[in-house]
């Protein structure tokens, strides 16, 4: 199941969304690997959301943290 997850990861690197943009954040600190398995972990998280409460999935976008810590201040 993780191969597939780090998969869909790697499909989703072209892309400018939130799972794409969280990948590269954290490659940027911690390198490749940790950046794919971090986001594979994302995905995963959302699909148990999606299946736990039924609603369809609300793509955030790539920016979702920053608008996130601006609200917060």
């Amino acid at each position: 199941m993780k191969t597939m997850a780090v998969e869909c990861v790697l499909a989703t690197s072209r892309q400018n969304k939130r799972i794409s943009s969280h990948r590269k954040r954290i490659s940027k600190r911690q390198g490749k690997m940790k950046g794919r398995v971090a986001s594979a972990h994302l995905i995963l998280t959302i699909a148990y959301n999606i299946l736990k409460t039924g609603e369809p999935y609300q793509e955030l976008g790539p920016d979702y943290l920053k608008e996130k810590e601006k609200l917060k201040n």
